[in-house]
């Protein structure tokens, strides 16, 4: 699969790829870095990753995760999604958190996760908060689609149990 990574000089936010560059790394060692010295950069971008996206599409394959219609499963265990609060991308790590719990369920970097981004939107499809750091580059396209799968979410007001 392809691997997404951003290097940042400065330390600054990048999600524009501002300070940043971006690199697309094949199967094969092979490595294309994208950076903000090219002109039209983020229409490249864009359509780079819905491309890429598009093709991912066909072979879900989140390795080390397995994700089901219920739960998220990892080597270390599994967890359903019911329990599931939400997944963060932030500084280069997918974060899983658990509700009810302080601590992270679990972090890994994102470079170990395949397909990281169209894992985090099928978390979003199966009605998980996906937080995005500014500092994390996603396409305009996909983080659009992020921001319409939160605000459905949100419109849905939250289940309540009712004994009688």
């Amino acid at each position: 699969g392809i691997v997404v990574a951003l290097a940042d000089r400065n330390r600054r936010a990048h999600r524009d790829l501002v300070g940043g560059e971006l690199a697309l790394h094949g199967r094969h060692g092979q490595r294309v870095v994208v950076s903000q010295r090219f002109r039209g950069v983020a229409t490249a971008l864009d359509t780079m990753f819905a491309r890429l996206h598009g093709g991912l599409l066909e072979r879900e394959d989140f390795t080390p995760f397995t994700l089901t219609r219920e739960t998220l499963v990892h080597p270390t265990g599994s967890l359903p999604l019911l329990e599931l609060e939400r997944v963060e991308l932030v500084e280069a790590d997918v974060v899983i958190r658990k509700r009810s719990q302080r601590r992270p369920y679990l972090r890994l970097r994102m470079s170990r996760v395949r397909n990281v981004l169209l894992f985090a939107q099928r978390l979003a499809d199966r009605g998980i908060e996906v937080v995005v750091a500014p500092d994390v580059y996603v396409p305009q396209s996909l983080s659009a689609e992020l921001g319409e799968l939160a605000a459905r979410r949100d419109a849905v007001p939250p289940a309540r149990v009712v004994t009688r």
